[in-house]
């Protein structure tokens, strides 16, 4: 019996050492023969795919073969290629390619062929439209043409061809240029104002189109630029100028709009834009002068962004009856906000109605967000951490029989061709209903794809699944380092789902890289501090070097504001000089008033979120919660 046993064994042993070797012989034959074909060598092309006839990724030989030299010879291929794959990622890369390949050679019928329904870019769609015109549909297209028309930045170049057919077609007039350049003034796109003046040929449009550009460029030199008249290009220009002065120099607008206001026969309608843009830049730069003209023209106005505007500059001089007064004007479905709720409740609070405010607090407890967990702080309520529990119906066999794109996916990340893998499993989400999606990030969960299964969570707007958004994936190397470093797992947890959102190869545009998103210079120097040699920027992409010094920075911040996680979050996102100076400027303010007021939207909603992921990743760790410690809490900013 033990002989049969030792046998049976030993059988499954060798079976599983062939299978891997096969795998692993099959990846360097697609490796080399991949490099081969994109360096247009096809020679081994049609061996390799017989040879690796069952392997996931063939589909991408013919794929490099059609798309790194595109032919339009192969017109037949493609379409063939299309029909063997369809509704998948490849065939979608090389259907846009090609359309634009059909499109460059006045392939109008073969384009259609590939692109039988209206595509989503802009760039497709104009290729389409024009298709559709060269083959009848000459409504259809210059119709499209005038409806992308008025836009305040640049088309693709595939509009072009569509804008001169509703020209040549006698559809485009001097208004239409004119009215493009004032969304062009608006937008800050002085470039493409100089480009549609070129387009300009009577002398009345051409002397206002050069006022617009001039006063775009001098605002605050409008009485010298443009002669008071009483027409109507003359009060528009007028009251551009007079917006974008009021973004350069918003006390010398507020002093002059009204003589520029007679000057020019400006009418209440034309003002009003004129005393929004003033208002605005007032509660933005905060000044204090002229406040009884902003509170009554906010009166005036009852524009919800502008209250809300209102509402941040009370926050800001800790004016809570200010605070009160102007949530309580903002239209009920703003004010039913929680994030304003939970503000009306703390005015309420400090202006000594604690009924109505613990009312108010209970009502946002309810809420798991920033704004619902400082409110169960304020209240003496526990964290409501609820989560729809997620039930998996498919193994991997079934998963990868419903969903073959899987397989692909699964051998791109065993290649670390990770960039492709995730454009797969993005095409493949945005394939897929809402069931679908959630348990494809389930199937991702259980492959260890943690970045997956958020985009999944994400792409389903699945905010209850938290077992999807918040997994925690590299325990071993997170826990290594929490150790290490004597502080708690749930923290880095937070920072990494936070910065990168569990992606290993993530890379900002400003150059932050990995888990922890660490800019090149902080890494090197936090790795001089450790006493080892600065990491390459590919190194950074390595879990265990990213996390190690992602929480040696993130420790060195908390040893630096003693242990107070609101001000080493804010620095690890805007780094510790921004957080001094903005503590500079506060007057010893709460915590909540203090992260309201931190000046970058971005740094505002980092700290938020990374405070509501920690709690978050302590309830799922089975670790105390604690939104905020005493610590925290007690400390004026």
């Amino acid at each position: 019996m033990k002989t049969r046993i030792v046998v049976l064994l030993l059988s499954g042993l060798m079976a599983f050492n062939a299978v891997a070797s096969s795998l692993t012989s099959q990846r360097a034959r697609f490796i080399a023969v991949s490099q081969q074909v994109k360096n247009g060598n096809f020679s081994e092309l049609a061996p390799a795919k017989d040879e690796l006839d069952d392997y996931p990724l063939v589909p991408y030989l013919d794929y490099y073969a059609l798309s790194y030299q595109p032919d339009i010879n192969r017109f037949n291929d493609v379409k063939r290629f299309v029909a063997r794959y369809p509704q998948s990622y490849l065939a979608s890369r090389l259907t846009e390619r090609y359309a634009l390949l059909m499109m460059q050679n006045n392939m109008w019928k073969e384009y259609l062929q590939l692109q039988p329904a209206e595509p989503q870019s802009m760039t497709l769609r104009c290729a389409w439209q024009m298709a559709q015109y060269q083959t009848g549909k000459t409504d259809q297209a210059i119709s499209f043409a005038r409806k992308i028309w008025f836009y305040g930045h640049s088309r693709p170049t595939t509009c072009d061809s569509l804008f001169s057919l509703w020209k040549e077609n006698g559809g485009m007039t001097e208004e239409d240029i004119w009215k493009r350049m004032v969304l062009a003034f608006k937008a800050n796109e002085p470039r493409l104002m100089n480009h549609l003046l070129q387009q300009m040929s009577t002398t009345n449009n051409i002397y206002y189109a050069s006022k617009l550009i001039s006063v775009y460029s001098q605002p605050e030199n409008i009485e010298t630029l443009v002669s008071a008249s009483r027409d109507a290009r003359t009060r528009e220009i007028a009251s551009l100028a007079l917006q974008r002065w009021a973004d350069k120099n918003t006390e010398a607008v507020l002093s002059r709009y009204l003589a520029l206001k007679a000057r020019y026969q400006l009418s209440e309608a034309d003002l009003i834009v004129v005393k929004k843009q003033i208002a605005r830049d007032m509660m933005l730069e905060r000044i204090k002068t002229s406040r009884a003209w902003l509170d009554n023209t906010l009166l005036q106005l009852r524009d919800n962004s502008l209250l809300e505007l209102r509402v941040r500059l009370a926050l800001a001089e800790m004016d809570w009856r200010g605070i009160k007064k102007w949530i309580n004007l903002m239209p009920r479905a703003g004010r039913d906000d929680i994030h304003w709720t939970y503000w009306l409740a703390r005015a309420e609070q400090q202006l000594g109605n604690k009924t109505h405010a613990r009312a108010l607090f209970q009502q946002a407890s309810y809420d798991r967000s920033y704004y619902g967990f400082m409110a169960a702080l304020q209240s003496g309520m526990p964290l409501r951490i609820t989560e729809e529990v997620l039930q998996p119906e498919y193994n991997w066999k079934n998963a990868a029989r419903q969903w073959p794109a899987l397989l692909r996916i699964e051998e791109l990340i065993a290649l670390s061709e990770t960039s492709m893998a995730r454009n797969e499993w993005l095409f493949l989400l945005d394939q897929s209903n809402y069931d679908s999606k959630l348990q494809l990030g389930l199937v991702a969960q259980q492959r260890g794809w943690a970045h997956l299964g958020i985009q999944a969570s994400i792409r389903a707007k699945a905010k209850d699944a938290l077992a999807l958004r918040f997994p925690t994936p590299k325990k071993a190397v997170f826990s290594r380092y929490a150790k290490e470093r004597n502080m708690d797992i749930s923290l880095l947890y937070a920072l990494a789902r936070q910065e990168s959102a569990m992606y290993e190869q993530a890379q900002s545009s400003v150059g932050a890289s990995g888990l922890m998103q660490l800019m090149p210079a902080t890494a090197a120097e936090t790795a001089q501090k450790l006493g080892e040699t600065p990491p390459s920027p590919l190194a950074l992409t390595n879990a265990d070097t990213n996390v190690r010094l992602g929480s040696a920075y993130i420790k060195r911040l908390l040893e630096q504001y003693d242990g107070n996680r609101v001000l080493a979050t804010a620095a690890y996102n805007a780094g510790p000089g921004r957080v001094r100076k903005w503590r500079q400027q506060s007057s010893g303010q709460p915590v909540d008033l203090w992260v309201e007021n931190i000046p970058y939207k971005e740094t505002r909603n980092y700290v938020q979120n990374v405070l509501v992921f920690n709690a978050i990743y302590q309830d799922r760790l089975n670790r105390p919660v604690r939104f905020l410690t005493d610590s925290e809490r007690r400390l004026r900013y």
